[in-house]
């Protein structure tokens, strides 16, 4: 199974990178900076600097890492609604080619027994927050985002299937979990 607690280390990313991109390097050091400390995430969520060996092509030079939380009563709720899982599945099945251009997703991964989940995504701190001190969102951002929503509800409006996506629970029809 997907163990992830304490594994975020050099081996298992290279792994998880070559899924992805079989010719990518090893990973040959790793820094972690927790991100969103007491800031109302519902998940552990950290920046993770890399640099790579000669033996392929480099990968990114940082990326974001999103685990599930550690404080046990937070994690068994958001479990229990299927969210770690959910954006795990996203990102496997529905994230490429979409209108709302998601970070682009190096490694999704979800563990049923376990409930373990790991999504390795773009960091787009330096593209969307040039200012790390101005995290505002500009108007024309705000609108391009709701442009980009309305184009994704219509093209998947009523088309994901319990059998396509099982994955997929709409939370007005009341169930906690996806069902399986």
């Amino acid at each position: 199974g997907l163990e992830f607690r304490r594994v975020l280390f050099r081996s298992w990313l290279t792994d998880a990178l070559r899924t992805g991109n079989p010719a990518s390097a090893a990973v040959a050091t790793l820094q972690i900076e927790p991100l969103g400390a007491q800031a109302g995430f519902l998940c552990e969520t950290m920046r993770l600097r890399l640099t790579y060996g000669d033996d392929g092509q480099p990968g990114p030079a940082t990326l974001v890492a999103k685990l599930p939380a550690t404080e046990p009563r937070l994690r068994a709720t958001i479990s229990r609604w299927g969210y770690y899982e959910r954006e795990a599945r996203f990102y496997q099945h529905l994230a490429d080619g979409n209108p709302l251009r998601p970070p682009a997703c190096h490694f999704a991964g979800h563990d049923a027994e376990t409930g373990n989940t790991v999504v390795l995504m773009q960091d787009l701190a330096d593209e969307m927050f040039p200012n790390p001190l101005d995290i505002s969102c500009p108007v024309e951002h705000a609108e391009d985002l709701v442009r980009r929503l309305a184009r994704f509800q219509a093209a998947h409006w009523g088309t994901a299937s319990s059998e396509q996506h099982p994955w997929v629970a709409s939370f007005a029809v009341g169930h906690p979990s996806p069902e399986r």
